[in-house]
């Protein structure tokens, strides 16, 4: 479905701006710019079938490599917004336990006996233990 509203709105959008494409298209391809360069971009309007059929394979890869592109995008914000949108609907249902839990958590870490030094004291006896083979 995303796919095709996202076609339409693409060749909607070409529709609307027909004439500017139109005028801006007219003003090119009279340009002195364009048809000082004949002698490079002549050789493609005469050349075989193909070659022609294989830069037309490539103009469109391109283009449907493009539209990938824009429908990720789109479906990304598409999803973004829903996600926003669910996390102000549902209500949190979690509240007071949460809290519960997290002062639980914060009193377990004050009660331990065990400091940092005695910890690395263990580490380096199971160390030793190793080297007696």
């Amino acid at each position: 479905f995303l796919k095709g509203l996202l076609a339409f709105t693409v060749f909607a959008s070409i529709i609307i701006f027909l004439p500017v494409i139109e005028i801006i298209m007219s003003r090119f391809l009279t340009s002195s710019i364009l048809w000082l360069k004949w002698q490079s971009w002549g050789r493609f309007v005469h050349a075989a079938l193909p070659l022609k059929i294989l830069i037309g394979q490539m103009v469109w890869k391109t283009i449907a490599g493009s539209f990938g592109k824009l429908e990720g995008a789109v479906r990304e914000y598409i999803v973004d917004l829903e996600c926003a949108i669910l996390e102000e609907s549902i209500p949190v249902t979690l509240g007071n336990e949460m809290d519960d839990i997290n002062v639980a958590l914060s009193t377990d870490n004050v009660d331990s006996d065990i400091s940092i030094s005695d910890e690395e004291d263990i580490v380096d006896s199971t160390e030793d233990d190793s080297d007696d083979y």
